[in-house]
């Protein structure tokens, strides 16, 4: 007696809700509709069109199904099944006009009426975008309601999808054949009104703009996970660095690189055997670190010989290194406490570094195999502007098997009331015996600091940066400098900003020291008229230092 009380109340509940749920998104097709289309009609006559079809679905349901379960009588045989599923079914299902009625009636007219309103939306919908001249008021109301329209047409169609084999299968097991499919209703159709009543509030929820970007950015992170687990070279900055580790073994990563790091935490990485498993140590080749101190010295000593000694520790098989791309003078690598550093396997090697004797203890042989080695070097002493000496004198005899020689090289001297004074041509001279590589020279000279200052680099310029560039600039084409800065003692004219855009393409970040004002400024005089000068127009410029500027 109990079992069959459990089971009553149950199959109503279970019951009531599944068609009351059916017949609410009957009637919220239908009133969407109205509202798009009819919608002053309906706002004169709420009550009849919203009132009383909302009370009529919720009583009609509640009380149909109040009769065909606890009011109705079964025949004395019957019993229901505490351990079925839904206590093995009400009886009325037994009855042949109760369930003919419950078929037509409770399942398929909402469905029809469900099927018929959603079409008409759609079929007006595309037949209004289709007119040369639509109703403002129909387009305003579209375009407030297209959320909510969005939202019903979904669990709309989702119901109908649910509910249609139903309707099929019912038919057909009542009117030909008691036995057709059976098992089908069992296994899959009683359980997908739940699935209707579970997934309505999602597909509400998807619609709202912070729910999509939010499931877009998931989907974002899941796409890069999975590209990045499949990924042969991994660039990476500080933030996402630990998260990236975690998410996998990347059997297929043989390259690393990351910048805009601190030294602490790369020293961190380093030391974790989580993060940096056995197998990435041993199958990386390729590993490039951009230190970044946001122009904060670090607190660890001698920071960055440290970790450039890690890495070849760590990294068995290494080929390339690109070690600290930043040159400020405090990230230089500068060896003044002699470390143990080599590694048989390493090609090519990129560097900044302070001295000409931390260039020479890489040079020793430590790398037997290295074949390409770029270094930006801050110090090399010279006693004067002609640098052809030193070049051969300490670089090229130190390694004589060297086969192409790139540099880009910045001296200065101070030359106290000298007349005899080194020429660019007496520059091109000296540097003669480099025949195998176009190099080129410029020099300018300071009155008021007595300075002389001589820039001498291999062409093409490999740098990313070109600094102090002054009226003697010689021109060409640097298609890897971002970062350029101006300074001269004399005014910089429209022509020298024109030959800048043509030699700098590229160029992101820009500073100007120059207290001279142009001697023509804003227009040039010709024979006949004035003629405004022409914009300079620098395409990728995103930063611009004026200092001292007229």
């Amino acid at each position: 007696m109990q079992s069959t009380k459990i089971c009553l109340f149950w199959t109503f509940w279970d019951y009531y809700l599944q068609a009351a749920t059916l017949f609410l998104t009957m009637y919220a097709a239908i009133e969407r509709y109205l509202l798009v289309f009819h919608r002053q009609c309906i706002m004169k006559n709420k009550l009849f069109f919203h009132y009383i079809p909302l009370g009529f679905v919720c009583c009609y349901s509640f009380g149909i199904y109040l009769y065909f379960i606890p009011l109705f009588s079964c025949k004395p045989n019957y019993s229901y099944d505490l351990a079925a599923f839904v206590c093995g079914g009400p009886c009325y299902l037994n009855a042949f006009v109760q369930n003919i009625y419950d078929t037509i009636i409770d399942i398929m007219l909402p469905t029809c009426v469900l099927l018929v309103f959603n079409l008409l939306m759609i079929g007006r919908v595309i037949r209004y975008k289709r007119k040369v001249s639509p109703s403002t008021r129909v387009s305003n109301i579209l375009k407030k309601s297209r959320r909510m329209i969005l939202q019903l047409l979904a669990i709309s169609l989702m119901t109908l999808l649910n509910w249609t084999p139903w309707i099929f299968i019912i038919l057909v097991h009542d009117f030909y054949d008691p036995s057709f499919g059976e098992q089908f209703i069992t296994i899959f159709l009683h359980y997908l009104p739940y699935f209707t009543s579970f997934a309505s509030p999602f597909l509400a929820l998807i619609n709202l703009p912070e729910i999509r970007e939010e499931f877009k950015k998931v989907m974002r992170q899941l796409m890069t996970t999975l590209h990045i687990l499949n990924s042969t070279q991994l660039d990476l900055e500080s933030s996402s660095m630990e998260l990236i580790f975690l998410s996998g073994n990347y059997p297929n990563l043989y390259g690393l690189g990351l910048f805009d790091i601190q030294q602490e935490t790369v020293l961190r990485l380093f030391t974790d055997e989580i993060l940096l498993t056995n197998t990435i140590k041993n199958q990386m080749v390729s590993v490039a670190i951009g230190i970044n101190t946001n122009e904060i010295r670090s607190s660890i000593n001698n920071g960055n010989p440290l970790i450039f000694t890690h890495i070849f520790t760590i990294f068995n098989n290494l080929r390339y290194l690109s070690f600290g791309p930043s040159c400020l003078w405090y990230q230089r690598l500068s060896f003044n406490e002699f470390l143990t550093v080599a590694s048989s396997t390493l090609l090519e090697l990129h560097v900044c570094l302070s001295y000409f004797d931390d260039c020479l203890y890489l040079l020793d042989g430590r790398f037997n195999q290295l074949h390409t080695f770029c270094v930006d070097l801050k110090y090399i002493l010279s006693s004067g502007l002609t640098i052809s000496k030193e070049l051969k004198k300490n670089i090229i005899s130190h390694i004589p098997q060297l086969e192409r020689f790139t540099f880009n090289i910045r001296s200065l001297i101070h030359y106290h009331n000298q007349i005899d004074l080194t020429s660019n041509k007496d520059i091109q001279y000296t540097l003669m015996d480099f025949k195998d590589d176009h190099i080129i020279s410029c020099v300018d000279y300071s009155s008021v600091s007595e300075e002389g200052h001589c820039h001498i680099y291999s062409y093409p310029y490999r740098s990313k940066y070109y600094n102090n560039i002054t009226n003697n600039f010689p021109g060409g084409l640097f298609q890897c400098v971002s970062k350029v800065s101006f300074f001269d003692e004399r005014p910089f004219e429209h022509e020298f900003f024109l030959r800048i855009a043509r030699s700098f393409p590229l160029l992101k970040k820009l500073t100007l020291i120059n207290k001279k004002p142009q001697n023509n400024k804003g227009y040039r005089t010709s024979k006949n008229d004035n003629q405004a000068l022409s914009i300079v127009n620098y395409r990728h410029l995103i930063q611009l230092h004026l200092t001292k500027a007229h």
